[in-house]
């Protein structure tokens, strides 16, 4: 199972930058969608967490109607700050790609929109992932803020 960051569940977010203010509410009631709406409450769309990889996310939207592709789109999390006010995060466009593709399918790490990002986005594809393109970096454990996805654990001094 897919689910959003603890620290994220029972929050919203405004998201700048578009018409009135979209909203990116997060629930602990299912962890595993984010909705966006409108300032006024409209639904514009529902994401679902598909696939985690370290600060790496695959979202989901359904495309009414086709049971065989879906439209996924690639996220890497790159900072928020202590109170988890304030994130930045990198993301590709949205995609129609037949249902479940892999993770290395969908983030391909040189489609990032970074319109919004205020940092280097860095390495851009996950360190599960082989570069296969030109202008992919792959991410390591060294440098990188630890994400609890049990590929990156401190090993020293353990027994």
């Amino acid at each position: 199972m897919c689910a959003f960051q603890c620290n994220k569940q029972d929050r919203a977010y405004l998201r700048e930058g578009t018409e009135g203010g979209d909203i990116t509410r997060f629930s602990s009631d299912d962890p595993t969608i984010l909705i966006a709406t409108t300032n006024n409450g409209t639904v514009k769309r529902i994401n679902e967490c598909y696939i985690r990889q370290g600060h790496f996310l695959v979202a989901r939207q359904v495309i009414p109607g086709n049971e065989t592709h879906s439209l996924y789109a690639c996220r890497k999390e790159t900072f928020y700050d202590q109170t988890n006010a304030i994130r930045i995060l990198h993301f590709s466009p949205f995609k129609v790609f037949p249902n479940y593709p892999t993770l290395c399918d969908v983030c391909i790490g040189i489609d990032f929109e970074s319109t919004r990002a205020l940092i280097e986005v860095g390495c851009n594809i996950p360190m599960v992932c082989p570069v296969t393109m030109k202008g992919q970096v792959q991410c390591t454990c060294e440098g990188l803020p630890k994400y609890d996805d049990g590929l990156c654990c401190d090993r020293s001094g353990s027994s």
